[in-house]
């Protein structure tokens, strides 16, 4: 998943407000980074 900010987002969507692109889709992000997160190098 490449990462796209969320102003692009909601204008893509049609969102009036960041908050609700940010309520729905968000998460994906979470999950996205949780990924990389898990392949640092921990000492």
């Amino acid at each position: 998943m490449e990462c796209i900010d969320l102003s692009t987002v909601q204008e893509l969507l049609g969102h009036a407000s960041p908050e609700t692109t940010r309520k729905h889709y968000a998460n994906l992000a979470d999950e996205h980074l949780q990924k990389y997160v898990k392949k640092l190098p921990y000492k």
